[in-house]
């Protein structure tokens, strides 16, 4: 079928045109964001040439192909780095533009991606066109970037982990900007400031804005604190936006997942029914408008690949404006010899007590192990469970002398508790990245994981992978975790943790998010 021939002839030159791109960017400007836009790029092509491979190979005929001897004056001669660029910028939209037509006729279920390729090329090449007659790839002024720092008030929480942990990096990373920390009170940051010279702290706490943390990552820019302090960039790591977004002012913002969205219009991705009724009413309904206010966001972040996909789906939000930068995690804090809070090995769930986080398959999965397992390994869970439905479970599978509870432990309690655990469990049913499984592999412990959403993609195959539905396979998992020899336990402990410290370094997660606040988003005219 030459239909085919047509497709992987401008799937190639799609390919091509992206790489003379990508390496203008990376040897003559030095732009870091470039990198992550093809990613996402090269992540689409993919999905668009899956399925349908052996056809394209199939039809390919390159030999005899009449364009290989046709050269115009202008292919003969670049006139410049700018005219290079022009010239693979153009080749890269219409061999898009062709593929999303060409799709509609053999994969019409395709031929989007090949649309929000060809948007985002317009927008790549406006931003380093205007890079080119600037005579750089980022601004050489410093900036004002101010922070909703509310989350910091409680560090151990996911987003202020999230915060805590590039805070620092971010900071030292970008010296020529000035950071503003906004914050509902007063907080000790010296943790994480660390002495920086070009950070301060700014509390806003009106009266009128203490009636919920919620209320105040609304509404604190519309204060006059705020308009005082001039920021050119807002950078906001929790997915609830302010609703008032200053014309002066860029928005970045960090949406870590839609997952109430995507419980209730994908119905596949939670099949648990209690689970999908946790997502309805008012929370649903706070989040939905959260997702429209984060149509006004300049640029935005997310933590996974799946979290990407999701948010152009069911947030319906443009696909040029948001990047894929992961979580960090701070090996350090794993990595160091703590004392051992347990003298029995254990097996260990740090994840919450919501029902999304499965705990209730944790403990079931637990009562099915063998006899001689469950003697030799406890079970410890985080969280509060006292009183809870969780509690009375735990009797109900006769199983209270083996669970050990610590309903809040501080950051080097949670350490402790990784850096000792015989294997980690978490069996989530959904996520948009991952934490406590990464986590635990930078503290060297074998990992039992759901297969679903993102925690395949953030774990990158390490995993003892299990169907969180099933608590059969969740025991399975277990079995062969605590079971697993030495010398392949200590093999497999390795490259997970070499993954984890390559892929979610601080300093490297630090570097994109400030490249973001820097550059700017990639958004067309």
């Amino acid at each position: 079928m030459k239909l085919y021939r047509i497709i992987d002839a401008n799937v190639n030159r799609l390919r091509e045109g992206l790489r003379v791109i990508e390496d203008i960017a990376r040897y003559q400007y030095d732009d870091q964001r470039v990198f992550a836009a093809i990613k996402h790029m090269r992540h689409d092509i993919e999905a668009i040439t899956s399925g349908i491979d052996h056809e394209l190979l199939s039809a390919r005929a390159s030999d005899d192909d009449v364009g290989r001897a046709t050269l115009t004056d202008s292919e003969h001669r670049r006139a410049g780095v700018a005219h290079l660029l022009r010239a693979n910028c153009i080749r890269a939209q219409e061999a898009a533009r062709v593929l999303e037509e060409t799709l509609k006729t053999v994969a019409a279920e395709k031929s989007e991606r090949a649309k929000t390729i060809r948007f985002a090329l317009y927008a790549l090449e406006k931003k380093l066109l205007l890079s080119a007659s600037a005579g750089t790839a980022s601004s050489k002024t410093g900036m004002t970037i101010g922070i909703n720092a509310a989350c910091l008030a409680e560090p151990h929480t996911s987003f202020g982990r999230y915060l805590g942990t590039v805070l620092p990096w971010l900071v030292s990373q970008n010296k020529k900007n000035k950071f503003i920390l906004f914050t509902p009170k007063t907080l000790d940051l010296s943790p994480v400031i660390r002495g920086a010279k070009n950070v301060r702290v700014v509390v806003i706490g009106d009266a009128s804005l203490a009636v919920s943390r919620r209320a105040w990552d609304i509404s604190f820019t519309e204060t006059d604190v705020f308009n005082a302090a001039a920021v050119d960039v807002l950078f906001v790591p929790v997915n609830t936006p302010p609703r008032m977004k200053h014309k002066n002012c860029r928005l970045v913002m960090t949406i870590h997942d839609v997952i109430p969205l995507m419980a209730l219009h994908i119905p596949s991705v939670v099949r648990d029914r209690a689970l999908l009724e946790s997502f309805s009413g008012g929370a649903y309904r706070a989040f939905k408008d959260d997702m429209h206010a984060a149509r006004q966001a300049d640029s935005i972040i997310t933590v996974s690949e799946f979290s990407r996909q999701a948010i152009i789906e069911v947030a319906k939000l443009p696909a040029q404006r948001i990047s894929v930068i992961h979580n960090a995690v701070d090996a350090k804090l794993f990595s160091a010899r703590s004392k051992r809070q347990i003298a029995d090995p254990y097996i260990l769930f740090v994840g919450g007590i919501g029902k999304r986080k499965n705990l209730a398959g944790v403990l079931a999965a637990y009562r099915g192990l063998p006899d001689e397992l469950k003697r030799t390994y406890r079970l410890v869970v985080t969280g509060p469970i006292a009183g809870t439905r969780y509690d009375r479970m735990i009797d109900t599978y006769g199983i209270r002398d083996r669970v050990v509870f610590f309903p809040r432990p501080d950051t080097a309690a949670l350490s402790s508790l990784y850096r000792n655990a015989h294997v980690f469990v978490f069996p989530s049913f959904a996520e948009g990245f991952g934490l406590p499984p990464v986590e635990a592999f930078a503290a060297g412990v074998p990992v039992v994981v759901s297969d679903r959403t993102s925690l395949r993609e953030v774990t990158g195959g390490f995993g003892f992978y299990c169907n969180p539905y099933s608590t059969r396979t969740i025991t399975d998992a277990l079995v062969k975790a605590c079971t697993l020899p030495a010398g392949e336990r200590s093999s497999r402990i390795q490259s997970a943790r070499r993954f984890v410290l390559e892929k979610y370094a601080p300093e490297k997660i630090a570097r994109e998010i400030g490249a973001v606040l820097n550059e700017g988003p990639f958004i067309s005219a």
